[in-house]
């Protein structure tokens, strides 16, 4: 082999050698995009999926809105943030609240957000918000109230449960105008007061209800003062000990379902006395009718709403 034939062999190896890395850099460089592409952006507020499988906003990265796919004072929009990352971060959004004598107020009004306690809701999940305060006016225009918890944790997976009838035979929600909402009475112990709520069919057709009431306390002169946190359970009512999900209640014409509100008597710290919420506003879930309850509860503690079970007794059997 000649020289020349020599050396046009080496530069032909040379070249497709060159094309080879240049290749094989060019795909490091796309996964390495992939991978950051995918990337969560953290902290996130709470866990995906909190509260309901048809929420929205939770397990994001400093979300412009969030929602629990309930009634509408889970929602909260036109969301804005400061301090994003730090050890607490605050926001101005828009909420909706109760009117006293029932039902919502036209629009929506300014309200604060205190998002904080940076942790992971699961082993493997994100940084994340694990809870949300936020507070309220109690009309339109008016002062915004004292700080509340949103939940006792964002990270609590609530999320509805299905029940297990035959396909194409499940009933469908109720809709406002079909539950009609009363006071069961209540009870008390150990320095905790309850009130069953009923929540009864009063239609000609079979739905169902899942969920958590919308509940509000009320102050002497009917304004909306504090919004009861959602928990499972309590120590007068709610689910069996180690439920994790709401069950899903179906309610034939006449029959009811029943969810407990609980509060406590025992002033905390150096406190001598607690507030008194003389009545309560009612929103059966995924409604928006809501309902004066006259139904009296302490709260030295925040005020508490269960999810809704079969039955009349506000507790799960």
């Amino acid at each position: 082999m000649t020289l020349a034939k020599r050396l046009q062999r080496l530069t032909l190896v040379h070249f497709v050698v060159l094309v080879a890395l240049v290749l094989l850099v060019a795909s490091s460089c796309e996964t390495a995009a992939s991978a950051t592409s995918t990337k969560v952006r953290v902290p996130v507020l709470g866990q995906k999926g909190f509260d309901s499988p048809s929420a929205t906003g939770w397990g994001t990265y400093k979300p412009n809105e969030f929602f629990n796919g309930g009634d509408p004072s889970g929602h909260v929009v036109a969301i804005t943030w400061k301090h994003w990352g730090n050890r607490a971060a605050t926001g101005t959004g828009r909420g909706f609240i109760f009117m006293p004598k029932g039902g919502y107020y036209p629009g929506s009004v300014e309200v604060d957000l205190r998002a904080f306690d940076l942790g992971h809701c699961t082993s493997s999940g994100p940084l994340a918000y694990e809870r949300l305060d936020v507070r309220y006016p109690s009309r339109p225009g008016g002062k915004l109230g004292k700080w509340t918890p949103w939940s006792g944790s964002l990270c609590v997976p609530t999320s509805r449960s299905t029940t297990t009838t035959p396909a194409g035979s499940a009933a469908p929600p109720c809709h406002d105008g079909q539950v009609s909402v009363s006071d069961a009475g209540g009870g008390a112990a150990l320095g905790h007061e309850d009130q069953v709520i009923l929540f009864i069919n009063n239609s000609q057709s079979t739905c169902t209800l899942s969920g958590y009431p919308g509940v509000a306390g009320l102050d002497a002169q009917g304004n909306q003062v504090v919004q009861a946190e959602r928990t499972l359970s309590g120590y007068l009512g709610g689910l069996q000990n180690g439920a994790t999900t709401p069950p899903t209640v179906t309610l034939a014409p006449g029959e009811a379902a029943s969810a407990t509100v609980e509060g406590t008597d025992n002033p905390i710290g150096s406190a001598t006395s607690c507030p008194y919420y003389p009545a309560l506003l009612v929103t059966p879930p995924n409604l928006t009718d809501s309902v004066r309850v006259t139904a009296g509860l302490p709260g030295c503690s925040p005020i508490q709403i269960h999810p809704v079970v079969p039955g009349s007794s506000g507790r799960a059997e």
